[in-house]
């Protein structure tokens, strides 16, 4: 793979250990600009101590010279052009000793675009940045850094980066910023979200190419604004949807300005796809317009008060469990007015109730597996239903952690706790393959073979725990497995027919000392074959393997 960037001239290596200053740097560079997004880059390269910042002057060449044509065709007139990229390192490097850095050294980058309108204005921004996860990073010690505590960011994969001729891989998350001129928040949104799925292509998708697929040619359609234009025109959440598709990804559309029925809160969706390692768009007011920001994690608190709290005292009626999405304090986004890795409260976005005001959200879109009929929300539920039908039978295999999850099941003010995830089957069979519990049982070759058998390429897992297991040791005491397709579940289905249509999708339940494989009868009978285990105890929630270790609390 080359470089899809053309540097010009020799690199500058710049010491950026105090007393230098990216902001006197910023503001030498890029005088009189608005400086609030590249700030932030700086911002996150301070916090993780960088020590070396490499700058190199870009040529107008390749998908660059494509960028700024678009500008030409939407002014038509020619547009001047400016474009660095910046690459950082936690240690100190120099030209002599940038062949000896290793990607343990590199920290990411930030190519830095400014484009010269002919009304005299400029635009500047940034084109595209692909920075680590936000880690310590400690001066004696060669690793990759140390996880903040409780942030989950699943959205990183790794990418190639050039620094002067020298390739370098880096686990992030890429990001980029709207020029508002050939581009909106929601070309950029949708950049970050399809250059950051799990099974993305080496190849980067750039805003041009998005306007391609939706014929935005700058001349008889035009998005963004330049001169005395009164509006701003940017994309429709269906331009969105179809682009997505385009790529060949399908997505789901949760809708929360026009809602038909009563929707879940929209922190509950946008958790349950983050957390199956996909990113999502979410939609809100600003003033008189909407915003497009993506989601790449969240952060967990444990000690939150209100996860139970607030079902125990609000004297609701009795709920049929807790989702860990209740735990879920933060979401880690990225929005290209602001900056990369931000934390915007779950609960910051205000439901659409009546009127019209800043921070509504009205909608949402997650990035799914092309197979995917289910949704999460269904998916849970379900679950939870097959979960109940099979605990409450008699011919399981008894043990201490199966009598606690059926007491707490059933005791007031005790929910059990779901987690539930989309996960491919390679992935599971390993997790199966690598579990066990505190006394040292795991399961057995022919038991992880009854299991994974018959599995499709990708389900639904909803892990099953209880509060105290989970907050304090992030374990589980089983799973449920569930198809992506959908059982065509009807309000007027009998209790039979309802029971016979969710275990059809069930694809096994794993408890405590238990392996449950659900079959439908041709009578529509619901049959459990159920083999024993040695894996009586709670074993490790199946966590993204991360390549930084993890600081939890």
């Amino acid at each position: 793979m080359r470089d899809r960037f053309c540097p010009v001239l020799e690199p500058e290596f710049k010491s950026c250990k105090p007393p230098f200053s990216f902001y006197r740097f910023a503001d030498k560079q890029w005088p009189d600009e608005n400086n609030r997004t590249l700030h932030r880059i700086f911002s996150l390269m301070r916090k993780m101590k960088a020590q070396t910042m490499v700058v190199e002057k870009l040529d107008r060449a390749r998908e660059l010279d494509a960028e700024a044509a678009a500008a030409e065709v939407r002014c038509q007139a020619s547009v001047g052009f400016q474009a660095y990229r910046l690459g950082f390192f936690s240690s100190p490097v120099t030209w002599e000793t940038l062949p000896y850095a290793d990607d343990t050294d590199y920290l990411g980058y930030a190519v830095v675009l400014s484009i010269g309108l002919p009304d005299g204005t400029s635009r500047k921004y940034i084109y595209e940045a692909v920075i680590v996860e936000p880690s310590f990073q400690q001066e004696d010690r060669k690793t990759f850094g140390t996880s903040l505590p409780a942030h989950y960011v699943h959205c990183v994969r790794r990418y190639s980066a050039w620094v002067a001729g020298h390739r370098f891989t880096l686990w992030g998350s890429f990001f980029a910023q709207q020029n508002g001129l050939t581009n909106v928040c929601a070309h950029v949104a949708l950049r970050s979200v399809l250059n950051n799925l799990p099974e993305r292509a080496e190849r980067m998708i750039s805003c041009e190419e998005i306007n391609h697929d939706l014929n935005i040619d700058h001349a008889t359609r035009k998005i963004g604004r330049y001169g005395g234009e009164a509006e701003s025109s940017g994309l429709h959440p269906s331009e969105i949807c179809k682009v997505i598709e385009k790529h060949g990804w399908k997505f789901i559309l949760s809708n929360y300005e026009d809602p038909v029925g009563q929707p879940q809160p929209y922190w509950k969706f946008v958790y349950s796809i983050i957390e199956s390692g996909y990113p999502v768009l979410v939609y809100f007011t600003a003033g008189q317009a909407q915003h497009v920001i993506c989601v790449v994690g969240h952060t967990l608190n444990t000690d939150v008060w209100d996860a139970e709290a607030r079902l125990a005292y609000s004297g609701a009626p009795r709920a049929e469990y807790l989702s860990s999405a209740s735990w879920i304090d933060h979401f880690v986004i990225h929005d290209d007015n602001y900056g990369m890795y931000l934390c915007m409260p779950s609960k910051a976005l205000y439901p659409t109730a009546g009127g019209r005001r800043p921070f509504q959200v009205t909608g949402a879109v997650g990035i799914v597996p092309t197979e995917m009929e289910l949704g999460p929300l269904l998916a849970e539920p379900l679950a939870s239903w097959a979960l109940r039908c099979t605990t409450r039978t008699d011919f399981l295999q008894d043990c201490y952690w199966l009598h606690v999850l059926r007491h707490e099941d059933d005791a007031f003010g005790k929910w059990l706790v779901l987690r539930t995830l989309c996960v491919g089957k390679g992935c599971y069979q390993q997790h199966l393959q690598d579990i066990e519990d505190v006394q040292g049982n795991a399961l057995k070759g022919n038991e992880i073979s009854v299991i994974t058998g018959s599995l499709p390429e990708h389900f639904w897992m909803t892990e099953v725990t209880l509060t105290d297991v989970y907050t304090a040791n992030k374990r589980k005491l089983g799973e449920v497995l569930f198809s992506l397709s959908d059982p065509a579940i009807r309000t007027e289905d009998s209790n039979e027919e309802y029971t016979s249509k969710v275990f059809s999708k069930c694809l096994a339940i794993r408890l405590p000392g238990n392996v449950v494989i659900p079959q439908v009868e041709s009578n529509d009978q619901v049959s459990l074959r159920v083999w024993p285990t040695d894996l009586t105890g709670h074993v490790p929630l199946l966590r993204m393997r991360s390549p930084i270790p993890r600081f939890e609390w």
